[in-house]
């Protein structure tokens, strides 16, 4: 083994309210997930119902990147806003718009869409069947308008907003009325099909009392409209992300863009008019099959009946599920890079199912309202997922008390910051670790970060190990606690409860960490060195190390994103060192110098 000193020192004392950093960030250079109650207010939006600007301010490079915008799509001058055309502007002396449309707000169901369109966790709206524009487009248009979300940037002939309804209309003289009724507000309006011919009801699921006058006019009609089209109904649902779909189109497509909806946009509501029809009768039969996914918010009866449910995507893990457990709030770019780097990962040879969570902590903020939509538009294509998020500010140290409660010993999980990059071997080379490693009495936890920390002095050292090697520092990048000691600890946290925690004597001699713990850093990980060692030294109960492997040439299983040293290890490289899995295990102490050999039982 290799020993490199490369500095010294430590996280200094906090100030008040200052976010926990933990060694983790004097290390790496980050805090770990952000949380709070802070964040930004929506700002106003000036451009719903006149064409007077927004009131964002925008730098001179914006401005010009706005006004060379002219195709539909992501916002070029910022990401979070989507643009699209505005229909010509009148001629001098035109007459206003006629408004057309039979929901209003006189009827139940216009005052639930506006209801609905305000909630604070509804952005994009996606509503087939436009129709003149003047029923529940008009409708979710006055609920965004109620919070003054939509947040416009408006061009000469296009508009860039935050929050808007996109809204599909086949019939050409109606998709023209409404795209001029609604120039001046947050709707993007596409002229075209949502689904194909394909996704129709055959004649054969038709029934006969079904077939009359609308039947005769129209079905043979719209099947040839729609073979002349390409469904645009997915592309846009992949683009857009939207928090509602309305479905209030063909009487003949319901069911297939019920389906492309639920499996493509991923919403969180789901409206539905006629509902009793032709039109939503297979959906509502598979909506009562499945009540553990689709929950009844409100429903009513106007002319005709309509319902509104709110979709859950939580999949329940399967037995024996291997937990990914990642905790965010407001980094949404860098748990995407996560959440990428788990998909392209290898776990060809797992005989464990995978287990997805999110678990996001709250915060007031727009950065928080595009984690949470990061975390479900995710996919994960290895498993099942599930997503936790807080109703309140958790903070990090809270987070990770809360984040794995197992049951039995034999249960197996990896808690991931969102700031955190995978190498695409890591799952292989932890199942294994644990296939061998996990009966040792002496482990209490694995984690797939290098371990720079001599805990001591706070030195910063390099060591190259060619084989794993088992050290009294915890590493939190790529934690892998093992469920029996994990369990205990986390019980002694509620007993001690999170009010009085700060109170608990959790000194441990001869680490510097402790002094960090005095001087205000208030983490988790001093908790569980602690747990590991401080009351197993008095009770002789627990002496609890925590298992790493360096490979070679500064590469690891797991990098911080700010870390611009360490490089993943990919497939293929350094395999003869991650393949060894020796009975015996070299122990480091506090100071990082060997204590000898263990098989976890006795000593060589």
């Amino acid at each position: 083994d290799a020993l490199l000193i490369e500095g010294n020192g430590g996280p200094q004392g906090q100030d008040q309210g200052q976010a926990d950093v933990g060694w983790w960030g004097w290390l790496f250079g980050d805090g770990g997930p952000s949380s709070g109650t802070g964040g930004h207010s929506d700002l106003t939006d000036t451009a719903k119902w006149d064409e007077r600007s927004s009131s964002h301010h925008i730098t001179e490079e914006e401005e010009v990147k706005k006004e060379q915008q002219s195709h539909e799509g992501a916002s070029d001058a910022d990401p979070s806003k989507f643009c699209f055309r505005r229909a010509p502007a009148p001629s001098e002396g035109a007459q206003p718009v006629e408004r057309k449309g039979q929901v209003t707000d006189e009827t139940t169901f216009g005052s639930a869409l506006r209801n609905l369109a305000s909630r604070d966790d509804v952005r994009r709206i996606l509503e087939i069947g436009t129709w003149y524009g003047g029923g529940s487009t008009d409708s979710f248009v006055r609920g965004l308008r109620d919070k003054q979300k939509s947040n416009c940037d408006v061009l000469e002939n296009m508009q860039c907003c935050e929050s808007f309804v996109i809204t599909f209309e086949i019939d050409t003289p109606a998709w023209d009325h409404a795209r001029r009724y609604h120039r001046n507000n947050p709707v993007w309006f596409v002229h075209g099909t949502t689904v194909g011919v394909e996704d129709m009801l055959t004649n054969d699921q038709i029934p006969l009392e079904e077939r009359g006058e609308h039947y005769d006019l129209y079905y043979e009609r719209d099947r040839e409209l729609m073979e002349k089209e390409s469904p645009q109904l997915a592309k846009y649902c992949a683009a857009v992300r939207p928090d509602v779909v309305l479905i209030d189109g063909n009487e003949y497509t319901g069911w297939g863009e019920f389906n492309v909806a639920v499996k493509r946009c991923r919403p969180r509501y789901v409206a539905l008019h006629d509902t009793g029809t032709l039109k939503t009768r297979r959906v509502e039969e598979e909506i009562r099959r499945r009540p553990d996914a689709f929950e009844l918010v409100e429903a009513g009866t106007d002319a005709v009946g309509w319902g509104l449910y709110r979709l859950n995507y939580d999949e329940t893990p399967r037995e024996g599920s291997f937990r990914v457990i990642v905790l965010t709030s407001t980094k949404y770019e860098s748990l995407q890079h996560l959440l990428e780097s788990l998909n392209q990962a290898r776990y060809g040879n797992t005989y464990r199912p995978l287990h997805l969570e999110i678990h996001i902590d709250h915060d007031d903020s727009s950065d928080h309202t595009r984690t949470v939509d990061a975390a479900e538009s995710f996919d994960f294509d290895h498993g099942t997922k599930s997503i936790r998020r807080y109703a309140s500010a958790q903070g990090r140290r809270t987070m990770w008390f809360k984040a794995w409660n197992p049951t039995f010993d034999d249960e197996r999980a990896v808690v991931l910051e969102d700031a955190l990059q995978l190498s695409p071997v890591w799952y292989e080379w932890l199942e294994r670790a644990w296939d061998v490693y996990g009966d040792r009495p002496d482990l209490g936890a694995i984690s797939l970060c290098r371990q720079r920390l001599r805990a001591t002095d706070g030195a910063v050292v390099t060591r190259e190990a060619q084989t794993p090697f088992l050290h009294r520092v915890p590493g939190s990048h790529g934690f892998s606690p093992s469920a029996g000691a994990w369990r205990e600890f986390v019980s002694w946290i509620r007993n001690v409860g999170m009010d009085d925690l700060k109170d608990a004597d959790v000194d441990v001699e001869g680490t510097v960490t402790t002094q960090w713990h005095r001087d205000g850093l208030d983490t988790w990980e001093q908790y569980w060195v602690w747990w590991c060692w401080g009351s197993g030294i008095l009770s002789g109960s627990r002496s609890l190390y925590n298992l790493y492997i360096h490979p070679p040439d500064s590469y690891a299983l797991v990098r911080y994103e700010t870390d611009s040293v360490t490089q993943l290890v990919q497939p293929s490289s350094y395999e003869a060192e991650l393949s060894s899995f020796p009975k015996q295990l070299v122990r480091f102490g506090w100071n990082y110098e060997s204590e000898g050999k263990s098989d976890g039982t006795s000593w060589w």
